[in-house]
């Protein structure tokens, strides 16, 4: 057994409730006895008390000078976790892959072998987000399933490796998957793992008004009850909720409010409605404009993640077309991180983003003819168009766009299926004070 030197107990900073307590032996269990058990599921929904345990995981494994990595599946939900735990936090890519941009603009993500000897603990936060079945997400390619490259990751290097896993099963899967890695480590990966699930609401998180919506919304979703009539912060109509969102938005602080939809189509028809308002719809990139990463994005000294927000601070006066597909100069920033780049304006204007393959191989050939540089390196921070950074507006965004990060006030659009219980309770759970909508 591991000799310690303190008790996880000690590291954790409230009075646990019975399913905490549970845990807290479990996981401490698990952590003395690596040989035997590589995988533990630490389950539970909003107010149970996930975050504080994480805490004194991460406590406990330093204090007992035993290395840990801290992961998650996207950038946002990486930046969260290491605000809770106020230490680093990556992504799963990044310590797994070494990208590679393909002809057709594609980021091929290479397993990259784990030559590590040192006994590692990993926690993986939002796991309820990690994809255990497809191989290909939007703009990115891997070799396997993420959970598969991440478990052969772990067993590669110390054979006393282990992995925890913390996620909601409330929370809706990826995109196309109907389970989530709980449910998957044992029977798919044939894995000897531990699990344990929160139910209890901690006394200190009684009485706040996103949390009771969200028990609303699990007890409907247990009893199979439609969510009709779900008691949401309801504006008299559409026009109403879109002034109350400008009402709250705040250029200085992009956490403040967010509006949350269903679809593509009424991401696009919000956020047209939303840049008017703001008397920034004269041209499709504005000086003042919130947008996304819709691709992460590296210069030569800087790099944007998939995910990250930012504020346009100066846009070029034209826009330059290059191989059927529109360039313009623009300046943002990043949460202090300014980047002088090319953005292609053709991704804004789509409904998902998506822009024509053959385009971006035309323009790989146009850029590789014309550029020698580039032509060399083939590295796209050698081509200012090759280069160029791939956005989305940043007020109103999908579900699953917005999971794995938080918001202060959540404006949900109310069209929502009645039956989508998940969905829901994800939405309303990006919501830290406030969560609002509108009758239609």
């Amino acid at each position: 057994m591991m000799q310690t030197t303190t008790s996880i107990f000690d590291a954790f900073v409230h009075q646990p409730t019975g399913c905490q307590s549970k845990a807290l032996y479990m996981i401490e269990e698990f952590l003395e006895k690596p040989q035997q058990c590589k995988a533990f599921v630490l389950r539970g929904s909003a107010g149970t008390g996930k975050t504080s345990l994480m805490q004194a995981v991460v406590k406990y494994l330093e204090k007992n000078n035993i290395q840990y990595v801290l992961l998650a599946p996207t950038a946002k939900a990486a930046k969260v976790l290491s605000k809770r735990t106020d230490d680093f936090a990556d992504t799963i890519h990044s310590a797994i892959y070494k990208p590679e941009e393909l002809a057709d603009g594609t980021i091929k993500f290479n397993y990259e072998s784990n030559n590590s000897q040192i006994r590692t603990v990993f926690v993986v936060d939002e796991a309820s987000m990690l994809p255990a079945e497809r191989q290909q997400q939007d703009d990115f390619l891997t070799p396997n399933p993420i959970l598969v490259d991440l478990m052969r990751f772990i067993k590669e290097g110390n054979t006393h490796n282990q992995v925890i896993f913390i996620g909601d099963t409330y929370q809706l899967p990826p995109v196309d998957e109907k389970t989530s890695v709980a449910r998957l480590l044992s029977e798919k990966f044939e894995i000897d793992t531990k699990q344990t699930t929160l139910k209890e609401v901690k006394r200190q998180a009684s009485g706040s008004p996103i949390l009771d919506l969200a028990i609303d919304i699990k007890h409907r979703h247990d009893t199979n009850y439609s969510l009709s009539r779900i008691p949401l912060k309801r504006l008299k109509n559409e026009d109403y909720g879109l002034n109350f969102f400008i009402q709250n938005f705040d250029r200085d602080n992009l956490q403040n409010i967010i509006c949350i939809t269903q679809s593509n189509e009424k991401v696009m028809d919000l956020n047209h409605k939303i840049r008017r308002r703001l008397y920034l719809d004269g041209q499709t990139l504005s000086k003042g404009d919130v947008v996304m990463a819709h691709r992460s994005w590296a210069g030569k000294e800087q790099s944007i993640s998939k995910g990250d927000m930012g504020i346009v601070l100066e846009v070029g006066y034209k826009t330059d077309e290059r191989c059927s597909l529109r360039f313009m100069n623009a300046t943002i920033d990043f949460d202090g991180v300014i980047i002088h780049t090319k953005v292609l304006i053709d991704t804004l204007i789509s409904p998902k983003g998506d822009i024509d393959k053959e385009k971006l191989k035309d323009l790989k050939h146009d850029r590789m003819t014309k550029n020698p540089t580039y032509r060399a390196s083939e590295k796209p921070s050698d081509d200012e168009y090759m280069g160029a950074i791939h956005l989305r507006y940043g007020y109103a965004i999908t579900c699953h766009k917005a999971q794995g990060s938080e918001w202060k006030k959540v404006l949900i659009e109310p069209q929502f299926h009645l039956g989508n219980h998940r969905w829901l309770y994800t939405a309303v759970t990006r919501a830290s004070k406030e969560v609002w909508s509108w009758w239609y």
